[in-house]
């Protein structure tokens, strides 16, 4: 009897570049015999919970997330991701409230991180994902895709981080809401909501039931194929930039690498646009994770 053939998910490359050196990086990148994931830590919006190393709390949940995903599959490489993420996220809320009331902060001020994992299940290329980092996928079978669980909402990021740079003056090296009363405001009544029934979006952080909500999609594929999962930092290479398509950003990150791309991106955002005239965001950069596999 003929032995079926299995399409195997191989890692070869990788990045998590700080978009600001001097400040902690809260994005982290993983993966395991059998699956490729990035998680983005949402910048905090005043204060600090964790108190961690880690330096901010969203780059402590990012890499609470990161150790508990890649802990968990690789255990089980078929884990069911919604009931994986919402032991992470129950991980996540006893560790904080053994230090601090959580009762008493702000729902704002809770750490949140979106991310999105690829891994093969069975013929299909299956994504598991929330918040807004993004699937690159090119396959031998039709053109190349892009797939986020949060759809497409830059237009309505670029209007918000339009209007805020227009009262800043311009980015100023930092973040738009820095010393804009109007956007930090925004900002925690948009996030102050996460998390809850009828909200914007659920996430990683503290909240088991977030779990119930990733969202998930899944292609045959056709082998062999090359993707990118990435956070909305890299992505804006595609998404915001317009530097290249889905299937030209897969072909030079394997052509040049990623890190070569997170220098091109790095040009655009510090040298073409440090103000944030041209492409309106929220940070002169973001930070970037990318992880580029291959299916074989």
């Amino acid at each position: 009897m003929r032995q079926r053939s299995m399409t195997r998910l191989t890692v070869t490359d990788s990045l998590c570049l700080p978009g600001d050196p001097a400040r902690p990086n809260e994005d982290r990148v993983g993966h395991t015999g059998t699956c490729a994931f990035v998680i983005d830590g949402a910048t905090g919006l005043g204060g600090s919970v964790a108190g961690s190393a880690e330096g901010t709390d969203a780059a402590w949940l990012a890499a609470f997330a990161a150790a508990h995903l890649k802990a968990g599959l690789a255990a089980d490489p078929d884990a069911d991701i919604g009931a994986l993420v919402a032991r992470t996220n129950a991980a996540a809320r006893a560790h904080l409230t053994d230090r601090t009331d959580l009762g008493a902060l702000e729902r704002w001020a809770w750490p949140v991180a979106g991310f999105l994992l690829a891994r093969m299940e069975g013929p299909s290329l299956a994504a598991h994902g929330l918040g807004d980092c993004v699937l690159f996928l090119a396959g031998a079978d039709g053109p190349a895709r892009r797939h986020c669980p949060l759809g497409d909402n830059h237009a309505r990021e670029a209007e918000d981080a339009r209007a805020a740079i227009a009262r800043r003056g311009g980015l100023r090296g930092g973040h738009a809401a820095e010393g804009d009363a109007i956007e930090q405001q925004r900002q925690r009544a948009l996030r102050a909501r996460y998390n809850t029934p009828g909200g914007p979006l659920y996430t990683l952080g503290l909240v088991p039931e977030a779990g119930a909500h990733v969202v998930r999609a899944a292609w045959p594929v056709a082998a062999p194929a090359r993707g990118i999962v990435c956070t909305d930092g890299f992505a804006a290479l595609v998404d915001r930039y317009r530097r290249y398509t889905p299937g030209s950003l897969i072909d030079a990150a394997s052509d040049v690498g990623l890190a070569a791309l997170g220098k091109e991106l790095r040009a655009i955002e510090r040298v073409e646009d440090p103000e944030g005239h041209i492409y309106p965001r929220m940070k002169v950069s973001d930070d970037a994770g990318a992880v580029l596999f291959t299916l074989t």
